[in-house]
């Protein structure tokens, strides 16, 4: 789907009330969204959360448009459903041995201003801690049953 003209022949039909997206929107009344790679593109990556929120906000404030739910460290339960999500962008580790084969080999680091694969890492560190974190702490909650974990 990521190719241009894949969304020129492929068509989406609703099945169901909600859809999440784990990196694009349209036709559903609660849209979930985990922050990709490509949400930073040709801007940088520690604004991107911002643009997002901003967006999350625009969405609110028009009824017409749904919900739209931002995943970026996020728990959220579904109206009238069981599991908890855990939502966040959980980027793929770096090894050091890999730094300079990835750094020169993936768009994300072209494309995303102030972006190199240290901060990829910190970013994953981040995002690992924040959902190990919250398993255990929900593990602990007796309403909390199931647990669905949504990364990129």
């Amino acid at each position: 789907m990521a190719a241009p003209k894949g969304y020129d022949v492929f068509e989406i039909v609703p099945k169901a009330a909600h859809l999440v997206l784990l990196g694009d929107l349209h036709h559903f009344r609660t849209v979930l969204l985990v922050p990709s790679n490509h949400e930073g593109y040709h801007s940088a990556w520690h604004d991107t959360p911002n643009i997002l929120r901003t967006f999350k906000q625009d969405v609110r404030n028009n009824k017409s448009l749904g919900e739209f739910i931002l995943l970026d460290r996020t728990a959220f339960r579904l109206p009238d459903t069981d599991p908890t999500i855990l939502g966040c962008s959980l980027f793929s580790w770096v090894p050091a041995k890999n730094e300079m084969a990835v750094s020169m080999g993936l768009n994300d680091f072209f494309h995303t201003n102030d972006w190199d694969v240290g901060m990829h890492n910190e970013a994953q560190e981040r995002d690992l801690a924040w959902l190990n974190g919250q398993v255990v702490d929900l593990e602990q909650q007796s309403d909390v049953k199931k647990i669905m974990i949504f990364p990129h």
